[in-house]
């Protein structure tokens, strides 16, 4: 493999060149959108672009920057136990009983009579 001899990109200088020259092609929106709305757009647009971007290390700061990993042996458990659960019937739901309709008497007859009376 070929090792990369680039010196590291740095974001923020990027990201600040970048605006300068969207601001410079972009100069007739300042003036339709206004500066504070301009100034966001451009920053957002610059954030997108360069979104990709990460820091390019070599191969020989990445070995140096990186710790091996110590080695850890797994536990191995032995004599598992199983412990089967009880197992209980569902509970019956109490249901609401129905609702008997009143017997009709003499009386509430004349009453319902007389309210149909009242109303008319």
């Amino acid at each position: 493999m070929t090792k990369e001899i680039s010196t590291p990109i740095n974001k923020k200088e990027i990201r600040k060149q970048l605006s300068d020259k969207l601001e410079i092609v972009l100069l007739e929106l300042k003036d339709i959108l206004g500066d504070k709305k301009f100034h966001n757009r451009i920053k957002k647009a610059v954030k997108v672009l360069t979104a990709g971007l990460e820091e390019k290390n070599t191969e020989e700061e990445v070995a140096a920057t990186s710790k091996p990993k110590a080695v850890v042996p797994k536990k191995v458990v032995t004599n598992k136990k199983t412990v089967a659960k009880k197992v209980t019937a569902p509970k019956k739901v109490a249901t609401p009983k129905k609702a008997v309709p009143a017997k009709k008497t003499a009386k509430s007859v004349v009453v319902k009579k007389a309210i149909k009376k009242a109303v008319k």
